[in-house]
């Protein structure tokens, strides 16, 4: 099983736009191609900086190729959503293997 987690600290003026936007736009999209085993979007508890807020969405994955077909898919439509904030939007993106 593979995990792709995007890791986003969200200014709280665009909190909710944001949000909003992720969930109706990428989400859904993901949820809906049936392409994942499952798809997680938390809040994470800890915060380090003042006016923002931190969340992960994780997409797990029953084998490599499916994390291509998400870069090679669903990327560009992830990146049309969040450039738009950019600088009151921050993410990054992690691959990662589970080992048990």
């Amino acid at each position: 099983m593979f995990i792709h987690n995007t890791t986003f600290s969200i200014e709280e003026s665009v909190l909710q736009d944001c949000i909003s936007k992720l969930k109706s736009r990428y989400i859904t999209e993901l949820k809906e191609s049936n392409k994942f085993e499952n798809i997680v979007f938390s809040e994470v508890l800890i915060q380090n900086e003042p006016n923002m807020r931190t969340y992960s969405l994780q997409i797990f994955c029953s084998n490599i190729n499916t994390l291509k077909v998400l870069k090679l898919k669903y990327q560009a439509k992830l990146e049309a959503i969040v450039v738009p904030y950019m600088g009151k939007v921050l993410f990054f993106q992690t691959k990662m293997r589970v080992i048990d």
